[in-house]
Parts: C-alpha cells; sequence; structure tokens
C-alpha cells in the first residue's frame, strides 16, 4: 500500500475497493464483530501499531487535501474579484474600439453597446458586458452573459 492509494477515496459505489487494506478483526465471542469477508482473496490482519500508522497517515491526506481545497476556493474568489474589478473599469472607459468579453465595441447607443461578436453584430446592455479576460456565453445567438 503506498501513499497514492491512502490519498484516493473509497469510491461509495465500490465500497470493497480497500476492504482488503485493513480488517479490524475482534476476538471475542461476538460475533457481530467479525466483518463480512465475502468475494475477498487476501485479508491482512494489522496490529495495532500499524493500524495506528495508517490512521495517522490518513489524517495528514485529509488535512492535505482540506487545505487543497481551501485554497483553490481562495484562488477562485480572486480570480472573481478581478473579473469584476475589469468588468467595472471596462464598463466606465467604454468607448468604440473597447475589447469586451464578446468582442470590440463598434457602437455607442446607451445603455446598450454594439458589440461586434461570434454571432454577428449585436446590441448588449453595457452592464451586462464584462472584461475581455471573461467568458462570453450565448444560447441559441442570445447573449446569455458569462
Amino acid at each position: 500500500m503506498s501513499e497514492r492509494d491512502l490519498a484516493q477515496e473509497i469510491s461509495v459505489r465500490n465500497p470493497d475497493r480497500f476492504s482488503g487494506i485493513y480488517a479490524d478483526v475482534r476476538t471475542n465471542d461476538d460475533s457481530s464483530a467479525v466483518p463480512t469477508l465475502d468475494g475477498l482473496s487476501e485479508v491482512v490482519v494489522l496490529t495495532e501499531e500499524q493500524r495506528d500508522g495508517i490512521e495517522q497517515r490518513l489524517r495528514e491526506v485529509n488535512r492535505k487535501r482540506k487545505a487543497f481545497a481551501a485554497e483553490r476556493e481562495r484562488v477562485a474568489q480572486e480570480q472573481e474579484a478581478a473579473i469584476l474589478r475589469e468588468a467595472e473599469l471596462m464598463r466606465k472607459g467604454a468607448k468604440v474600439g473597447t475589447r469586451t468579453n464578446c468582442g470590440q465595441i463598434y457602437q455607442m447607443n446607451l445603455p446598450m453597446v454594439g458589440v461586434q461578436t461570434m454571432f454577428g453584430m449585436q446590441q448588449i446592455e453595457l452592464a451586462r458586458l464584462f472584461g475581455p479576460s471573461a467568458n462570453c456565453r450565448f444560447n441559441n445567438g442570445v447573449y446569455i452573459g458569462r
């Protein structure tokens, strides 16, 4: 078993995926304490020290996974804030020739602006447009935002 094995999540669809790695078999008269071992080709019984080592490594992997998820969320929030700042600046300084998320402005009739898009020339509300780093989405040729 490797660190990579420990880092993988146990699939709900396949709960037996790691069942051969760890079996907590108790030696008492309670038969309910013995796990069902149907379909296993090998059972590894660990000492308490080995089990504690695996549990410690699993806690460390989970800690790292949570830290990674938190960092990814922080980066996503920073990117969203940057897109909103860029949109605000683009809207304040919009003029013919300004690049938007969907293309270049060719006409100003506020609150609408003419934008040369991948679907041809479109009239779009300036307040709905974003800067060039944001995505541009159309549905059946109609602008739906980013």
